[in-house]
This record gives C-alpha cells, structure tokens and sequence, in this order.
C-alpha cells in the first residue's frame, strides 16, 4: 500500500492578520463613534459594558463566522466563533476559541442570514450614528420598512427584504449594516456614508 496523503480538506481559522484587521476595525468604529459604547447599569455589580455595534468575518468554511462577542467593547474586542445557526429553534452553535468565548453578539442569526443570502459578503459591520439616521432620506439610503427589535426573526425578515445587491442599509431604529467583499471594503463604505453625512 501506497501512503497518498489525508482524504479530507483541512480548513484553517483566520490568519492572525485578518484578526488583527478585525480588531483594528473594531477599534477605529470605536474611535469615529460609529458603535458608541454603552455601560449596562444593573442592581449589583459588575456591571457589563459594551458597544452598540458588532462585526464579522466570514470564514472559508460554510457557515462559520468570527463575530463579536456580546457585551464587549470595540475598544478592546472579543470575538465568538460561530459554526452553525438553527434559526427554527433560535441556537446559536459557538466554539471556544484563542480569541474568547463569550456569546456572540446579539445580532449572530442576523449577520448569519445575510451571509446564507449574499455568498459574496465576506464581511459585515452594523453600528449606530446620529448622523448616518439623520441623513437616511436626503442621501436615498436603503432603509427597512418597519422598527423591529434587534435580535428578531421580524428584523431579519425586514433586513432581507430591502438586501437585495446593497452593500450598506439602514435599519430603521437601529442602526446600519455596512457589507463588504473584505474587512476594508466593508469599513471603507462605512466611513464614506458618515464622511458625507457630516
């Protein structure tokens, strides 16, 4: 017998410089304001802090992704890996990782259906500004019809109803999505909308 090597496709994680670029992101959303952070006040502390805001990077296996995790700051990031989403049952499958295992953010489901829809998507960046929501109808900016609440099965159906070929969106009361065929791309669009809303 012949030794002819594995039988199987090895899949890597992402190289440390697309984590490195997602963490840069990360933080320049946090310096520009485009994902304010948010300090969670509750009877007793801790008290969590975090960002209003998430990124992700697609991976090269299908269906998984590399997302903030919930309640953490842009500033200093933590990421989820996700590996798989049942939307019927509403589960989110994570996997312990270098960077963190923390829940991914509450958008997960979201930010997993548009990369089921939109196979060119490699990354995608949601945040909040004033000056972005303020602006949506003077500079035509594709919005959702209806304020749903994050995190819901009505504000995906909202989202992939005006997706369409768009690569950057407003949700109505909750911020945009800015997407991108890379981590650049996905920021650089991001930051042109608000350099033009200022």
């Amino acid at each position: 017998m012949v030794y002819e090597g594995v039988k199987f496709v090895t899949i890597k994680l992402p190289k440390d410089e697309e984590i490195e670029e997602l963490e840069s992101w990360c933080r320049r959303f946090h310096n520009l304001g485009l994902a304010p952070p948010y300090k969670n006040i509750g009877l007793t502390p801790p008290y969590k802090t975090g960002s209003y805001g998430n990124l992700s990077l697609r991976l090269l296996i299908e269906d998984m992704f590399l997302i903030t995790a919930s309640n953490s700051s842009l500033e200093n990031p933590k990421f989820s890996l996700v590996y798989s989403v049942d939307h019927k049952e509403r589960e989110v499958y994570t996997l312990k990782n270098k960077l963190g295992d923390g829940d991914p953010s509450s958008e997960a489901m979201l930010h997993d259906k548009i990369y089921q829809k939109r196979k060119d998507v490699k990354a995608i960046f949601h945040g909040h500004c004033d000056e972005i929501s303020s602006n949506v109808k003077k500079f035509g900016i594709v919005e959702t019809k209806e304020e749903k609440p994050y995190g819901t099965t009505e504000l995906i159906e909202q989202v992939l109803e005006v997706l369409g070929k768009e690569s950057f969106i407003h949700m109505k009361g909750h911020g945009f999505l800015s997407l991108g065929r890379n981590l650049d791309e996905a920021g650089q669009i991001a930051i042109d909308v608000y350099n033009k809303c200022l």
